[in-house]
C-alpha cells in the first residue's frame, strides 16, 4: 500500500507557496501511521515535522460531548432520534 495521494498532495501544496517549514499535527489514523507514510514524511524531514496526538488524552478535552449533549446545540435530526430512542 502506498502513500495516500490526497494527504501527500495537500501537504505538498501547503508547503509550496510558504517555502517554509510545515508542522503537521496528526492523530493515529492508520493512514497517518502507515510505513509508507512514515517513509514519505522521513524523505521530507528538511521541511516537514509531524507531531502525533496521544492515543487517549482526556485531559485535553475536560468536558467531552458537553455541547453535543445539549438540545439547543444538537441538530434537529439528532434531537428527533434521541426522543425516538434511536440514539443512546
Amino acid at each position: 500500500m502506498g502513500v495516500d495521494g490526497r494527504y501527500a498532495g495537500l501537504i505538498t501544496a501547503a508547503h509550496a507557496p510558504l517555502a517554509a517549514p510545515v508542522t503537521l499535527i496528526w492523530d493515529n489514523l492508520n493512514t497517518h501511521i502507515s510505513a509508507a507514510m512514515c517513509e514519505w514524511i522521513g524523505a521530507r524531514a528538511d521541511w516537514l515535522t509531524v507531531e502525533r496526538l496521544p492515543a487517549c488524552a482526556p485531559e485535553l478535552n475536560a468536558a467531552p460531548g458537553n455541547l453535543a449533549a445539549r438540545d439547543d446545540h444538537a441538530s434537529p435530526l439528532l434531537r428527533a432520534r434521541r426522543t425516538s430512542g434511536a440514539v443512546r
